[in-house]
C-alpha cells in the first residue's frame, strides 16, 4: 500500500512539472510574440512622431 501511494504521488509530482513546463513554454512564446510586435511597430510609431513634429 505504501508504494502504491507512492508511485501516485510520483505520477502527481510528474504531471505537475508537465503543467508548469507548459505553462512555461507558453508565457515564453507571449513574450517573443510581443518583442516581435514592439519591433514591428516601432517604425509605425517613429513615421507618426515625424508628421507630428513641425518643420
Amino acid at each position: 500500500m505504501q508504494l502504491e501511494a507512492k508511485i501516485k504521488e510520483l505520477e502527481l509530482r510528474a504531471e505537475a512539472t508537465n503543467n508548469k513546463a507548459a505553462y512555461l513554454r507558453r508565457e515564453i512564446e507571449w513574450l517573443v510574440l510581443g518583442k516581435q510586435r514592439a519591433a514591428l511597430m516601432r517604425p509605425i510609431w517613429e513615421t507618426g512622431k515625424e508628421e507630428d513634429s513641425p518643420h
